[in-house]
């Protein structure tokens, strides 16, 4: 699904479901949520979903920090502004502390929203692009931030009554061995398993779904939810739950370190239109990443075995026009993204 009301599935969204069974939520962060201002199509559901949709929520949607350069003014960090050191992230803007500052004053008014949606964006990074975060920041950002969202609920007074389901956008390789086609998950609730068993079921993005529906009460939207696998097996089932808190864990990696002049593919990555959404080809994108971590002379593993033939394309022609002195923002703003797999 996109932004736009022609890519709209029968029943919208999730958000729309919720307003046709009255259960509460707020959006925060994502724009292919029905909740625009181009998302109006005259549908009952609309107003509400608008709503309770967090315009104001530091995403623009753009991911990592704003701008091919992204420099620290203009660039939004996940975690809350202050960092390892006590120093202030200068002139960011931060998702934490937006939704921190909204979640206290629900808690203390005990009207904290069944269904919370957040996006954090920034583990799409802005690749190696010269005084840009680095990779490794901007993921230690990403994951500051997750935990201050943990650390946040679970010292809260509905911990006990809650579950936080993660997974990751546009998951497709990184800097490992494992093949490009699996997704990372994450379960953290006092309900969740903590015997460190492996689970070995099979889920997918249905399946992180259909987990959250059945958990506010919502029903599916469409055959594909309704079939998919309940993340059952990531809960206890002794009926016991561990209400333990989490305190975030402040990385060792910096979290304003940048790309330096010299930096692995810095040349590719300053032509790559990192401030507009999914622009940037998968193949593209997998490369600078990898050689951020292993070195400028290594080569990345391929995309999965479903990875699109399209986008392949859409990469190969980005490639041969940055190798020609040519600029590719045009021609990948024109092409799009080859398949959108949030769709």
């Amino acid at each position: 699904m996109g932004i736009f009301p022609v890519t709209f599935g029968p029943r919208a969204f999730v958000f729309d479901q919720a307003v046709r069974q009255r259960v509460t939520f707020r959006n925060y962060g994502e724009g292919a949520g029905g909740g625009l201002p181009v998302a109006d199509d005259g549908r009952e559901t609309y107003p509400a979903v608008q709503a309770n949709t967090d315009l104001v929520y530091p995403t623009n949607a753009q991911i990592g920090c704003l701008g091919g350069q992204a420099s620290p003014g203009t660039c939004f960090r996940d975690s809350g502004l202050t960092v390892a050191g006590g120093v202030p992230a200068p002139g960011a803007a931060s998702r934490v502390d937006h939704f921190a500052a909204l979640f206290r004053q629900q808690d203390a008014a005990g009207s904290v929203p069944t269904f919370n949606y957040l996006v954090l964006p920034n583990d799409h990074t802005n690749g190696t692009t010269p005084g840009a975060p680095t990779p490794k920041a901007l993921i230690a950002d990403n994951d500051l931030g997750l935990g201050q969202i943990v650390d946040l609920v679970s010292h809260s007074s509905i911990w006990e009554k809650s579950a936080i389901i993660v997974v990751e956008d546009d998951s497709q390789d990184g800097a490992d061995h494992v093949d490009a086609h699996r997704m990372p998950a994450f379960v953290i609730s006092p309900w969740a398993r903590t015997d460190g068993a492996a689970v070995h079921t099979r889920y997918d993005q249905y399946s992180a779904l259909r987990t959250a529906e059945l958990l506010a009460g919502l029903e599916p939207l469409s055959i594909n939810d309704a079939l998919a696998t309940p993340m059952y097996d990531a809960f206890r089932t002794d009926g016991r739950p561990d209400t333990r808190p989490y305190d975030a864990i402040v990385p060792e990696q910096s979290l304003t370190e940048t790309n330096p002049q010299g930096a692995a593919g810095a040349a590719l990555s300053r032509a790559m239109p990192f401030d507009e959404v999914d622009l940037v080809p998968q193949a593209i994108l997998d490369r600078l990443l990898w050689q951020s971590v292993h070195g400028a002379g290594s080569t990345p593993p391929a995309p999965g075995p479903n990875a699109s033939e399209a986008e392949h394309e859409r990469a190969q022609v980005a490639l041969r026009l940055v190798r020609r002195g040519a600029d590719p923002r045009a021609f990948m703003a024109r092409t799009g993204e080859a398949e959108d797999e949030d769709g």
